[in-house]
């Protein structure tokens, strides 16, 4: 690392000699760092220093560090009057180290600039103050080398990775993309990597040059990200534009933008990693789901804390990622650590209940966040029944389960407490004489389970085939269960619909799925995304969607490639809040009722 200081060093020493003796014939401007929608190549009218060409036998790393050194040079002290520009200048074109490909994909991608734009080489809208390059790894004619980018101010780099092409015996610069490290493993590694991009992206809001890779649509080529994921934001970014209502970044889980998104811990969990991280907004944190790829890994998924059970995902993220892997040895206590003090989601006033209960404890006790005295291995989360609620699934083992009600202060919207729950509401709409709600049961041998529903409710058949539906779709049955007076309200609809009628929907969904894993996720595109859990004793798989739904899958325990798929559509979806009240009792009733046979 040392030698690519030195050169860089040595090479800035002869140009600003150079420099020194160079006069200008004709204009040089303040370029500002981004450049206009086109881009001349024409070699402006001054006096230039000669690029030092390197030798025919220059290895990858020497190559990338020459060009670089010459373009930061060229570009000269940002904000100063002597500042150019290489690609308003298109001097660029001029550079022996990079491939005649590279340097018409940089002209075309300036050419397409409607208003403001980035620098395509450096990534970025701002000027790295240095740089470092490490890694470099040759494949016969082809070769990447990474190039760390250190802008002021900020003493973490950004990476940038440089490939190029071995033509006519010289390697040749031909691309340079935002990746993450070459054989990357780590979680956290990834996701520096990913927000370090972004927030390059984004630029200076205050300035002219920001940009929004929403709007620009810039995270579909960002190689950090599940396709599944991309695609769910799509639908995300479709429904906030349709409510017309402001909306919020789903990377950022923001309305602004922080100067910074650090890693804190990560939970290893079942095939995946879920890392907590903090902005550098206070009491902002984000749990962010990466599950492995080839050689490393990518995002799955982002959980803003902005609900009860978001909240309790972030926090229990962080709770279980802080505590680590007792069996490895990485290992520690988050209350002997008092760690939970500062937590950005827990309630003054619960940080001091913990305190009080910690202290009086005299000998053992327990894990007042956790209320056991082991670690469980996975959780998930679920609504709450009652608003300002959640339930979290604690899973300690196959079988054992211990469910968790926690409930957020209303008007912090912090956990303010956390109590024992038996996932089943105290009372429904309907209770018979020894408590509990009325339940009529529907049987299907044909697909071996069963499941009740309240008796004053209508279960409805719905058709699986028909004009446009493939005829190897893998849905196989499907009803709707809804209360009588919205089926009586269904059914008395006819005609093309009425724009201005409010929205009726049945509150839930049952359908048999038969097929493999593909052919679920021909039916639920983020079903490898999915969150794992315990519901009713089942083994469950549960898929969040946005504005407010959630799939509830269960695998059959007897039948291989046989799911179950219990959708919640109004519960927690804004507008339908009415629907939504009567329809809250029931869900649990209806998890919980589902039984299996051979």
């Amino acid at each position: 690392m040392n030698k690519h200081r030195v050169v860089l060093t040595l090479l800035i020493l002869v140009w600003a000699l150079v420099m020194a003796g160079c006069t200008t014939s004709g204009q040089e401007a303040a370029v500002p760092s981004a450049p206009p929608s086109s881009a001349p190549t024409a070699v402006p009218a001054i006096s230039e220093p000669v690029m030092d060409d390197t030798s025919d036998d220059a290895s990858p790393e020497e190559v990338v560090t020459a060009f670089y050194a010459w373009y930061l040079d060229y570009i000269g002290q940002p904000g100063s009057e002597a500042m150019r520009n290489p690609l308003v200048d298109g001097a660029y074109q001029t550079s022996p180290h990079l491939s005649a490909a590279f340097k018409t994909q940089v002209a075309e991608t300036i050419a397409g600039f409607d208003r403001g734009g980035f620098d395509p080489i450096l990534l970025a809208q701002d000027v790295p103050v240095r740089f470092e390059v490490q890694n470099a790894t040759v494949d016969g004619a082809a070769a990447t080398v990474d190039a760390l980018l250190y802008w002021g101010g900020n003493p973490d780099p950004s990476l940038r990775t440089v490939h190029l092409v071995q033509e006519n015996g010289r390697w040749l610069i031909d691309n340079v993309a935002a990746e993450a490290p070459a054989g990357a493993q780590s979680p956290e590694v990834v996701v520096v990597a990913f927000y370090a991009w972004y927030l390059d992206y984004i630029g200076n809001p205050a300035s002219e040059t920001f940009r929004n890779p929403l709007v620009d649509q810039a995270y579909h080529d960002a190689p950090f990200l599940s396709a599944s994921f991309v695609e769910h934001v799509d639908e995300l970014l479709a429904a906030m534009r349709a409510q017309d209502a402001g909306g919020y970044d789903p990377f950022l889980c923001a309305q602004a933008i922080p100067t910074a998104m650090t890693p804190d811990v990560t939970f290893a969990r079942n095939n995946m990693a879920s890392v907590a991280v903090r902005s550098s907004f206070p009491n902002h944190m984000v749990a962010v789901d990466l599950r492995p790829e080839g050689d490393s890994w990518r995002i799955s998924n982002v959980t803003c804390a902005s609900d009860p059970a978001s909240v309790a995902t972030v926090f229990y993220t962080w709770y279980l990622g802080y505590v680590g892997d007792r069996a490895t040895g990485d290992f520690r206590n988050p209350l002997v650590d008092k760690a939970y003090q500062d937590h950005p989601l827990l309630s003054e006033a619960f940080v001091a209940e913990v305190d009080a209960l910690l202290a009086s404890f005299d000998r053992g006790g327990y894990d007042p966040f956790l209320l056991a005295q082991d670690i469980p291995q996975d959780f998930s989360v679920d609504p709450g029944v009652v608003e300002g609620t959640a339930v979290v699934h604690l899973q300690f083992g196959p079988s054992s389960v211990k469910h968790l009600l926690v409930t957020l202060d209303e008007r912090s919207r912090r956990i303010s407490a956390i109590a024992e729950n038996e996932l089943r509401p105290a009372s429904g709409p309907e209770e018979e004489p020894g408590g509990g709600m009325a339940l009529a049961v529907n049987v299907s041998d044909a697909y071996g389970f069963s499941f009740g529903y309240p008796v004053d409710w209508a279960l409805q058949a719905e058709p699986v085939d028909g004009p446009g539906v493939p005829d190897d779709w893998p849905v196989q049955a499907l009803w709707f269960l809804m209360p009588q007076d919205v089926a009586d309200l269904m059914a008395s609809r006819s005609g093309p619909p009425d724009p201005n009628a409010p929205v009726i929907v049945a509150p839930f969904q049952i359908e048999v799925v038969v097929g493999d894993t593909q052919a679920m996720e021909r039916v639920y595109y983020n079903f490898a995304d999915g969150e794992t859990a315990v519901i009713g004793d089942h083994n469950a798989i549960v898929l969040r969607g946005e504005p407010g739904y959630s799939h509830y899958v269960f695998p059959h325990p007897q039948r291989p490639e046989t799911w179950i798929i219990i959708t919640d559509w109004v519960t927690e979806f804004p507008g339908r809040e009415q629907q939504g009240a009567t329809a809250a009792p029931v869900l649990p009733e209806l998890l919980n009722s589902l039984a299996f046979s051979d």
